[in-house]
Parts: structure tokens; sequence; C-alpha cells
């Protein structure tokens, strides 16, 4: 059935993915990146929901500090895929290198549903602009402009009461479940901000 996961159902879940993400800073170090990594979003918040066949995710934003080595956002990009697709945990496909997103799954071997995943994707601040690698439809890698999101904790603050809570359980959950449809190719903490603007709007008219 679909509905919200419990946070202790998701801690596992972080847990794996900062065991494998251990290892993961180690190879990329020796090739001069470092960096650091928020999880963001719906797990980020106990707002994660589960589809009956697309399972739980977690999205992960992998933030630049370093590029000693002048790589580039193609390089950059296949360093972390294969440094992930390495240390990935049992039972999880190699990394899916989508438009922005980096992308794991676990599946039951028995009905090929999907169980777990996690999108990552990788961002650098450039002058104070936040830059994510995106690939174009020409198959080149970019630096892409972000949305800001600065103000995204303040304005997730004003959900301040129960009424507000649960009005955005409720849109967000209905949006999740059209992203897990394929009815959006929209990430978690993109949706999240849609709807945190949508019950400010509605709840401070």
């Amino acid at each position: 059935m679909d509905g919200y996961v419990s946070k202790n159902d998701v801690i596992p879940l972080k847990e794996l993915f900062d065991e494998m993400l251990s290892s993961v800073r180690k190879d990329v170090k020796r090739e001069g990146i470092t960096f650091t990594c928020n999880l963001v979003g719906s797990a980020k918040r106990n707002l994660v929901v589960c589809h009956p066949t697309k399972g739980i995710d977690c999205d992960y934003q992998l933030i630049l500090q370093s590029n000693k080595n002048g790589l580039n956002e193609s390089e950059i990009k296949r360093l972390f895929r294969l440094s992930f697709d390495r240390h990935r945990p049992t039972g999880f496909s190699p990394c899916e290198d989508s438009t922005s997103a980096l992308t794991m799954r676990k599946k039951d071997a028995k009905h090929s549903k999907i169980l777990y995943s996690f999108d990552i994707v990788i961002l650098q601040d450039m002058n104070g602009v936040p830059k994510i690698i995106r690939r174009t439809s020409e198959g080149e890698y970019v630096w892409n402009q972000l949305r800001s999101m600065a103000d995204f904790q303040q304005r997730f603050s004003m959900i301040s009461n129960s009424d507000m809570w649960d009005e955005l359980r409720r849109r967000y959950y209905n949006k999740k479940v059209k992203q897990m449809n394929g009815e959006t190719d929209k990430k978690s903490f993109q949706l999240l901000n849609e709807t945190v603007n949508e019950v400010i709007s509605l709840f401070y008219k």
C-alpha cells in the first residue's frame, strides 16, 4: 500500500549510503576532488513516500569543495559514477546516468519491483551561484545554474501548525505519486519546494 514511511525504516538506508560514501570520498580524493554531502528533500524531513513497485528513494547532493586537477564536467560525473559502482551495496544496480542524477536501485529479485533507490546530483558553488552537472540533449556535460533554494528553510519553518502540516503532507504525497508514475521528472526536493510554496500561499493570504 502507498503511504509515508516511518523514520526508523529510513535510517538503515541512510546508514548504507553513508558507508558507501566513505569509500567514494577516498576514491575521488586521489583524483583531487573533495566534497560535502547533503541529504535533501523528503528523506531529510520525514516525508518519504513508499510506492508499491518503486519503493523508497533518498536524494543526495554532493557539493564540490575542490577540484585540484581541473577535471571537466564529464570527467567529474564519470569519476563519481565509477566509484559508486565500485562500492555499491550488495543487490544494488550500477548507476544509471540520467540528465542530472546518478541513480542506484535495489530490486526484489522475485518480483522485479524496486525496493530502494538513491538519487545523487553533483553541485558546485560558483561565485555564490549554485550550479549542477547536467547532460544536454547533444550528450555533453555542462554546469547549469540551479534555482537558488537559500530561503527554503525559512519558508519551511512557516509550516507552523497541524493544519498546515497535514495539507503539506497531502499535497506532497500527491506530487510524489505522479513522479513515481512518470508524470513528472522533477526530483523530490523540487516537489517539496513547490508544495511548501503552495501551502504558504493557501494559509497566508
